[in-house]
């Protein structure tokens, strides 16, 4: 598509036809509005209100999380899933202690966040053991369940962070 522009906006400098070169402005100007409302929409949809797990990459490991975790979220396994964000803001490989309802991570110095999963049949918010890892560790502890996200937080609250789904191939967290 950005070579036909390219083509029709040369198209009309080398014909020097006004009829053209007002097609090639308000072609431009529609198309260039059109990237520019679509680039807004996207990351408005892509990223959370939480910093710690709002860039790209991070947003990638969660739908990897996610994905490891589907057999628990149907009531296969009640296996729990995690990683941390380390201090440059990038995800950790995600891990399990293949233990049922309880998960074990290595949390290093720096980090900025866990991210965890709940299996189906137990809460999606936050258990006072995710609240006393959080005020533990003194970072967000983010709980992923087959359809919410909760986060506590190191002053030992909690709240729901959003709905959580996954659309053509991408998870979305929504208000």
């Amino acid at each position: 598509m950005c070579d036909e522009l390219h083509s029709l906006r040369l198209r009309a400098e080398t014909e020097g036809d006004t009829v053209n070169k007002k097609a090639s402005f308000s072609t431009d100007v529609v198309v260039g509005a059109l990237a520019l409302f679509l680039f807004l929409a996207c990351y408005a949809n892509c990223q959370t209100a939480e910093p710690a797990i709002g860039s790209p990459a991070v947003q990638a490991q969660m739908y990897r999380l996610y994905s490891a975790a589907a057999a628990s979220y149907f009531g296969q396994t009640s296996v729990e899933f995690s990683f941390t964000v380390d201090a440059a803001g990038s995800p950790r490989e995600i891990t399990s202690s293949n233990e049922r309802d309880t998960n074990h991570l290595l949390f290093y110095p720096g980090d900025r966040a866990i991210v965890h999963t709940h299996p189906k049949g137990t809460d999606p918010r936050p258990s006072d053991g995710d609240i006393a890892t959080a005020k533990k560790c003194g970072v967000p502890n983010y709980e992923l369940s087959v359809s919410e996200l909760w986060v506590a937080t190191p002053d030992g609250k909690y709240h729901r962070v959003g709905s959580v789904r996954v659309k053509h191939g991408v998870l979305e967290v929504t208000k």
